[in-house]
């Protein structure tokens, strides 16, 4: 095949498939295709996902894994048929993919029900869709199993994992109409994913609507309590009544800080409406503020680290994570960073994060 030539959207769909596994089941990261192909990063992420046209990297990548690109396309698609025909029971290739199934197995180590932990703040851009992406995959790869919801129009969250966006999910069980449980709608990275997208927008319509507005998601999720260990909740960049109905859900608030501007000044009107709260969820715990975006060569960010480290109230957590580019490609990439760049800073600092989180959740 010419190295010019153009592959057709299935065949570049199913190796892209094909060569994700690969790179997992010979644990190699895509920094390392990167340094050995001589491809940019972001190339590598189209490639997994089939965006890519042209055939020549495919062809480096499957070179670089002993194959001609024909014999990949082969095993690519025969891979292909034996996931679509249930067969891939004992596929050592097709166990690989496995790493997007969900958990089937709680650890119960936080107890008989899940622990629901609302990540929220009153702005967006401070990396609260990072936060409950990355920790949503370290707790899964400890062997908890985690759900993840995205309560976003948006679908940040949704989009970080790859999925496509939607929000039915939550439209449908919101309404008084439908007598229906929430059903996960997608899995990735090892955790399963109630999906986001402007179909939240009719969720919230459903829950105006309720008598009592603020415990419809409560209801919910109760039933998805005894099947998980963790459920985290990633909260629009508002605190309107998605937020409000995601802490009065919630055993725990987390709370993300970007270490610039005002943004102590939004951490204390979270932590306000989450008081204001107390009287419809007193189990609400927090678990404490994330310092996120730490700089530590600006003056302005060592000084909000300083700061925050005074407000005992906010429980802070002596664990930044640092402004780092691999978590912003991370996302563009539609990984988590542990997966896209296990070696970063970033990665570094959410497994030190999700570390001392599990240490206070256990205590």
């Amino acid at each position: 095949m010419s190295k010019d030539a153009k592959l057709d959207q299935a065949t570049r769909s199913s190796l892209g498939r094909y060569f994700k596994s690969l790179a997992q089941t010979h644990s190699t990261t895509q920094v390392q295709l990167c340094a050995a192909l001589g491809i940019e990063r972001g190339q590598i992420s189209r490639v997994w996902r089939g965006l890519v046209k042209k055939s020549h990297h495919y062809e480096a990548i499957a070179e670089h894994f002993g194959l001609d690109l024909d014999d990949a396309i082969d095993r690519a698609l025969q891979l292909d048929q034996a996931l679509g025909s249930d067969t891939k029971e004992g596929d050592p290739m097709a166990a690989a993919l496995d790493i997007d199934a969900p958990g089937e197995t709680r650890s119960g180590e936080f107890g008989p029900q899940a622990l629901v932990i609302a990540v929220a703040s009153e702005k967006g851009g401070v990396g609260k869709t990072a936060l409950a992406v990355n920790l949503a995959h370290l707790w899964a790869k400890q062997g908890h199993s985690v759900l993840l919801v995205d309560l976003d129009t948006q679908g940040n969250a949704t989009r970080h994992v790859g999925g496509e966006l939607s929000g039915e999910a939550l439209e449908a069980v919101t309404d008084a109409r439908a007598e229906l449980e929430l059903e996960p709608d997608a899995h990735a990275f090892g955790f399963d994913v109630v999906r986001g997208g402007r179909y939240i927008l009719g969720a919230v319509s459903n829950i105006q609507q309720r008598r009592l507005p603020s415990v419809v998601l409560r209801r919910v999720l109760r039933p998805l309590r005894e099947r998980y260990d963790i459920i985290l909740l990633d909260t629009p960049p508002t605190l309107g009544i998605l937020s409000i109905n995601a802490i009065v859900s919630a055993t725990h608030l987390l709370v993300p800080v970007q270490l610039e501007g005002a943004a102590l000044d939004g951490l204390d009107a979270v932590l306000e409406t989450a008081e204001e709260l107390l009287d419809v969820n007193p189990e609400l715990e927090l678990l404490g503020a994330v310092p996120m975006m730490h700089d530590k060569r600006t003056a302005i960010s060592k000084m909000l680290m300083r700061r925050l480290h005074e407000m005992d109230y906010a429980n802070p957590i002596d664990a930044p994570i640092s402004r780092n580019v691999s978590i912003a490609e991370s996302y563009l990439a539609e990984e988590p960073v542990c997966t896209y760049a296990p070696s970063s800073q970033g990665a570094r600092d959410f497994r030190r994060l999700a570390k001392a989180l599990t240490a206070r959740l256990q205590s």
